[in-house]
């Protein structure tokens, strides 16, 4: 069964991007298109906006109820990564709450059911393959040299904000809430920096790629 969720705004089905268009990351992963509960049976209403998000990481074989949302579209048995982030950064942001970024993880789930859905949304169990915390992606995906700084977007006049926190380096835009980029950079024990995850988002779209960015050979 395919779970093909809707737009609330325009009604268009959900399209997912599937492709790696930034040039030297290695992976995709989707953000926002899920919320994580810490609960694995008896949900709230579809329509209930009040429950208490995830704040536990969630490991590799076990089984987790989420909450789906546009632009989900996956079909029961297909694999895919989501971008993990605690509930307080979920809802506000690593900028307001960058001591998550220990918590934060990219994992990889098979959808293996769908409690509930209507038009927008659904209540769906995925069974977790596999656990990346943020600061061991440079561990996992093999190094790609670049001569550009990693902090850099190839955009202007927009919106830009930053924050650096320990070993990380956060920094985004946007254009006016229409659309916008991420990008996070974590600093390893020998002083190198890595340019992890790049996030694109937009209207329909949430997407997060994934890999191991330096500036040094």
């Amino acid at each position: 069964m395919k779970l093909q969720l809707k737009c609330k705004c325009c009604g268009e089905a959900a399209n997912i991007n599937r492709t790696i268009w930034a040039n030297g990351f290695s992976d995709l992963a989707y953000d926002d298109i899920c919320e994580w509960s810490d609960f694995s049976e008896n949900p709230p209403e579809l329509e209930e906006d009040h429950w208490e998000r995830a704040v536990r990481v969630p490991e590799i074989g076990e089984t987790r109820l989420i909450k789906v949302v546009f632009s989900f579209s996956f079909e029961t048995g297909e694999s895919f990564k989501l971008l993990f982030r605690p509930a307080w950064s979920f809802f506000n942001g690593w900028e307001e709450y960058p001591e998550e970024l220990e918590q934060s993880a990219i994992v990889t789930c098979k959808l293996t059911s769908i409690k509930e859905s209507n038009e927008y949304s659904a209540w769906a169990t995925v069974r977790i393959e596999d656990v990346i915390m943020l600061k061991d992606i440079c561990k996992r995906y093999p190094e790609q040299y670049t001569e550009n700084r990693l902090e850099d977007f190839d955009v202007t006049r927009v919106q830009f904000e930053d924050l650096q926190y320990q070993n990380w380096e956060y920094y985004s835009w946007n254009a006016q809430g229409d659309c916008g980029e991420w990008k996070l950079i974590y600093q390893d024990e020998n002083g190198i920096r890595h340019l992890i995850l790049l996030g694109e988002w937009s209207f329909h779209g949430r997407d997060v790629y994934i890999g191991n960015i330096v500036n040094e050979k």
